[in-house]
């Protein structure tokens, strides 16, 4: 199993369809998720879970860049 890493930055996209692409604050890497990585997701859209695009977000993502989990910073 890869390592996971904590990350923080800010969301570039977002879609109704439950995509998101994350940018690290500080290497710029760009890492897609989907929003069933959100804890206690239940199917919300993305501003019901403040998800819109330059929203503060922390997040985990294994060495092979998988999001394993997302969190909105508020």
């Amino acid at each position: 199993m890869a390592d996971v890493a904590q990350h923080e930055g800010k969301i570039l996209r977002i879609n109704d369809a439950g995509l998101g692409i994350v940018e690290d604050e500080h290497s710029q890497q760009q890492f897609v998720f989907t929003f069933d990585k959100i804890r206690n997701y239940r199917g919300e859209a993305a501003r019901q879970l403040g998800l819109t695009v330059g929203a503060h977000v922390r997040f985990s993502a294994t060495s092979d860049s998988q999001v394993v989990a997302v969190e909105v910073v508020r």
